[in-house]
């Protein structure tokens, strides 16, 4: 009595195939996966500083007096209404958005990014 085992490795490596077929798709997927998260993120990116930019340049474009005034203001709303202490509840998101415009000031010097930063939200630990 003779056994055979070629049906049995025959099969075996058939499995063996399906799982290496799998493996590889499931590495493509991921593959793919990876490159349009990147590339959404890139794009994401691009947009940003791109609408940065403009406002920057419209900011840029605002005749001198008004421009100081505007930046002014602005300085005197953090100081007065988004001094973290003082800051009324709620106004979290346009101290923040403040803060954040200041800075694209030409005027805004490392005291100005100071005053922003203190008056940014704070992390929560």
């Amino acid at each position: 009595m003779t056994l055979s085992s070629a049906p049995e490795s025959s099969s075996f490596e058939s499995a063996l195939d399906e799982q290496d077929a799998d493996r590889r798709a499931r590495r493509k997927a991921t593959v793919v996966t990876v490159i349009g998260l990147l590339l959404a993120f890139a794009g994401a990116l691009l947009l940003w500083l791109e609408t940065r930019a403009e406002e920057v340049s419209a900011i840029r474009e605002i005749p001198a007096a008004q421009r100081s005034e505007l930046y002014q203001s602005t300085r005197r709303a953090l100081l007065a209404v988004c001094d973290p202490p003082r800051r009324p509840a709620g106004l979290e998101d346009y101290c923040d958005a403040q803060a954040r415009f200041i800075q694209q000031f030409d005027e805004c010097d490392e005291a100005c990014r100071d005053v922003a930063r203190h008056a940014a939200r704070q992390p929560r630990h």
